[in-house]
């Protein structure tokens, strides 16, 4: 049997962006609501999570390396997820690990044997579905709005996603789903 995966976008997704920005410490950092949940019925329906996530603030100086890693321990520490991978490049680089370009689902794929075609790349950004389709995964995008999106499915909460997710692991069209 291969092994089937969520890859989550970190701010937007399991964290309310700017969240980081403002707490003291990782731990202090609310996770959005359904969150954890989330994470639980995942697992448990045998998804192995993992986070990816741009960061340019480590590559600007706004922000320290050690920080950012830090919030991303933090949270595989609290929802069970296995690892995380992070882009520190600014957009203006143009390296192979900043979303939407795949690099770092790549990275995932590759290291952890996983099923991209049996796995799924969740965030609250075009950018990540494009990162999505571009390593092979199925996509879904968070978003309270009707908004035009390139991703399989849209979500309005990652709770959303998960119930479908493991009702329907290959896709179809299940109520609460949207796909634009």
């Amino acid at each position: 049997m291969s092994t089937r995966a969520v890859v989550f976008d970190r701010d937007g997704t399991l964290i309310a962006d700017g969240a980081e920005r403002v707490a003291e410490t990782p731990s202090d950092i609310p996770l959005l609501p359904g969150v954890r949940a989330a994470c639980e019925i995942l697992r448990a329906a045998g998804y192995r999570l993992f986070i990816a996530t741009n960061q340019a603030c480590i590559g600007r100086g706004d922000s320290p390396a050690e920080r950012q890693l830090a919030i991303c321990e933090d949270l595989a520490r609290r929802l069970g997820i296995e690892t995380w991978r992070i882009c520190p490049h600014p957009p203006e680089l143009g390296c192979k690990c900043r979303k939407p370009k795949p690099g770092l689902l790549l990275s995932l794929i590759g290291e952890f044997g996983l099923d991209a075609g049996r796995s799924w790349f969740v965030g609250d950004a075009e950018t990540d579905v494009q990162a999505g389709q571009a390593a092979g995964t199925r996509t879904a995008r968070l978003t309270t709005e009707s908004v035009l999106t390139g991703a399989d499915y849209s979500f309005a909460d990652l709770l959303g996603f998960a119930l479908f997710a493991v009702r329907e692991p290959r896709g179809g069209d299940l109520p609460g789903a949207r796909g634009f």
